[in-house]
């Protein structure tokens, strides 16, 4: 696989407002030259999720503290 130096990633996230709405993730990455990569849930790890049978992986934090979706999704339903 490609090596990963965060120094090197200039690329812009752009996505939607924090919410507590857990199957439903929206935005895409923007790389250089306007070429742009969709996110959505399928490609959006929850906070306490296990990554198993992986030798590398690369991620991206775009929510934390309290605006995490579980944090707003435990929020939402007391």
């Amino acid at each position: 696989g490609a090596d990963f130096t965060p120094e090197s990633f200039h690329s812009r996230i752009e996505c939607e407002n924090p919410n507590n709405d857990l199957s439903r993730f929206k935005g895409y990455i923007e790389h250089s030259g306007e070429v742009r990569v969709g996110l959505h849930s399928s490609n959006l790890l929850l906070r306490s999720c296990t990554i198993r049978n992986t030798e590398t992986v690369v991620g991206i934090v775009v929510y934390a503290g309290e605006t995490t979706r579980s944090v707003k999704a435990n929020f939402a339903e007391q």
